[in-house]
C-alpha cells in the first residue's frame, strides 16, 4: 500500500508490480475517485463562469493488465470529463414518473445496433406492477462490460463501443461481480475482468444496461449506459488478466 501513499502525479506508476488484492484495489479507486472529483470540481468552476451546467454524478474507471500472479503489469484510468450517455438520463428519467393505475409507459433506449427500443414498461395496478420485468425468470437482468480500443472521446450520444477487439472472450461482454454501495458514503463499486485470448491495447469501456425491451414480454436488449476513454491505453498479451473496476460518487 505505500505506491498510494506517494504523492504527485506518477502515483500511478508506482502500481506497476504491485499484486492486486480487493483491498488494494478498492484503495486505488478511492484515491483516484478523490482525485477525479477535484479535477472535474475544477471543470465545474471553469465551465460555470462560462454559463455552462455541469453533471453531479460521477464514475471513476480503472482497467489493469494482470499477470497470472495478479501483478499489475500495466494500469489506465478513464478521462476526467467522460459522460454519462443519453441512455442513462431517459432510464433515471422513467424511475422518477408518478404512479398510475391504468395503462403502460414504455420508456425508448437506442440499443447496441442504433435502434430506439423500449426498455421496460410500468404496468397499472389493473394488470401488472413491475419494473423492467417479465412474466418468467429467464432472460438475466442486469449489466455488463465490454473493452475497445477506439480513442475518440466519449459523446452523450453514443450506443455502441467504437472498436472491438478480434479476439475472444475480450471481443464481447463479460459480467460484474453484484455492484456493492456503501451505505452512507454515496459510492458504489462494480468490477469484471476476464483472461484474454489475444494481444491488443484497452483504450475505451462500455458498461450496459441488460433489459427487458418491452416488459412483459420475455424480449430483452442491451443499452449502453456509460462510455469511458482511458487517458492512457493499456496492452494486454494472450493469458493476461483484464480487470475493469467501476466506482460512482452519487
Amino acid at each position: 500500500m505505500k505506491s498510494l501513499e506517494l504523492i504527485g502525479e506518477h502515483w500511478k506508476d508506482n502500481l506497476i508490480g504491485e499484486t492486486l488484492t480487493q483491498r488494494l484495489s478498492d484503495a486505488i479507486q478511492e484515491k483516484y475517485s478523490r482525485e477525479l472529483q477535484t479535477i472535474r470540481l475544477e471543470n465545474s468552476l471553469r465551465d460555470l463562469r462560462k454559463g455552462k451546467l455541469r453533471q453531479n454524478l460521477s464514475e471513476a474507471v480503472s482497467v489493469s493488465i494482470l499477470n497470472k500472479g495478479r501483478k499489475i503489469l500495466d494500469i489506465g484510468f478513464n478521462d476526467p470529463d467522460d459522460l454519462m450517455l443519453d441512455n442513462l438520463g431517459v432510464l433515471f428519467a422513467a424511475m422518477l414518473f408518478s404512479p398510475t393505475n391504468s395503462g403502460t409507459r414504455t420508456m425508448t433506449l437506442k440499443d447496441l445496433g442504433g435502434s430506439n427500443n423500449g426498455a421496460f414498461n410500468t404496468y397499472g395496478v389493473g394488470s401488472y406492477s413491475c419494473w423492467n420485468g417479465a412474466t418468467t425468470n429467464t432472460g438475466g437482468q442486469g449489466t455488463k462490460f465490454q473493452i475497445g480500443s477506439g480513442t475518440t472521446a466519449a459523446a452523450r450520444a453514443d450506443y455502441k463501443i467504437q472498436t472491438a477487439f478480434a479476439t475472444s472472450p475480450e471481443s464481447g461482454d463479460f459480467s460484474p461481480v453484484a455492484g456493492a454501495y456503501q451505505a452512507g458514503t454515496g459510492v458504489i463499486n462494480l468490477a469484471a475482468c476476464v483472461t484474454a485470448g489475444g494481444s491488443g491495447t484497452v483504450n475505451e469501456v462500455l458498461m450496459k444496461g441488460y433489459f427487458s425491451q418491452n416488459g412483459m414480454n420475455n424480449t430483452y436488449d442491451t443499452f449502453a449506459l456509460f462510455h469511458d476513454i482511458l487517458a492512457s491505453g493499456v496492452s494486454f498479451s494472450p493469458g493476461n488478466i483484464i480487470n475493469v473496476v467501476y466506482t460512482f460518487n452519487i
